[in-house]
């Protein structure tokens, strides 16, 4: 939204977090209640079921049976809103494993598609009556768990940049595999080729790296796909990132994505 791009250098502190602390969490921050007012108008007066499910989904309640044991709703009920959200609203996305047909599947996720609602719903909304009465204490807990939502996002930006890169193979299909607890963040393949990527928003040592590689080989076994497997890692920053790519190793970073 340029309306909230334009907030930015009027309410910049410095850094991240104070310059978020003044557009989100002060008392009179211009964006607390942008969510809420934004929404509500839309929704009409069925708002608060929408707002259960979304900030369900923003805390990583994401399968239609997580949401539903966290909202206390129906499965049924949860489903038909869903729905909604997905094809009428256009505010959730619906994933599924890369590798299984879509059509077909019951293993379905939801996330929140506009990261600014994502954000507000996670720290904002879920924190609404904390954010009254104690507003340093909710900053104080959002400063401890920006990092991983920031990660989760930054899997989301390396998907897209996995599918704009030259990988010597025509790519059919990107995205994230899931099953049994087990997860790769980044798969892309085709019927011959299979490129593999952990994604780790932080400052990764070559002895991290290599550790990192050693998992995704034995994730590699357990993935229905056959053909010449390609491991790579994407991070905030990677120590010797030229030396990786010289063995073959598809090494990006933060530089890489933003070039």
């Amino acid at each position: 939204m340029p309306k909230y791009l334009l907030y930015l250098p009027r309410y910049h502190r410095g850094d991240v977090f104070n310059t978020l602390k003044a557009l989100f969490f002060d008392e009179f921050a211009p964006l607390r209640e942008e969510g809420l007012n934004v929404l509500k108008l839309e929704f009409g007066r069925f708002y608060r079921a929408y707002f259960s499910i979304l900030e369900a989904v923003s805390l990583g309640y994401v399968t239609p049976k997580e949401i539903s044991d966290k909202t206390g709703m129906k499965i049924l009920t949860v489903g038909k809103y869903l729905s909604e959200l997905t094809n009428n609203y256009e505010y959730l996305t619906r994933e599924v494993p890369v590798t299984e047909n879509p059509l077909k599947t019951r293993k379905v996720a939801y996330r929140i598609k506009d990261e600014f609602f994502n954000f507000w719903f996670r720290f904002i909304y879920h924190n609404y009556t904390m954010l009254e009465e104690n507003p340093e204490k909710v900053f104080e807990k959002f400063k401890r768990e920006f990092q991983p939502f920031v990660g989760k996002t930054y899997e989301k930006i390396a998907q897209e940049f996995v599918k704009k890169l030259d990988l010597s193979f025509k790519l059919e299909r990107v995205g994230r595999w899931w099953h049994k607890g087990e997860e790769v963040d980044v798969v892309a393949y085709n019927r011959h080729n299979v490129a593999l990527f952990e994604v780790k928003w932080r400052d990764l040592k070559l002895k991290d790296v290599r550790r990192i590689l050693r998992e995704l080989e034995r994730k590699a076994e357990l993935l229905p796909l056959k053909g010449t497997y390609t491991f790579g890692v994407i991070a905030r920053s990677i120590e010797d990132k030229e030396e990786l790519r010289e063995e073959g190793i598809l090494a990006f970073d933060l530089r890489d994505i933003i070039r």
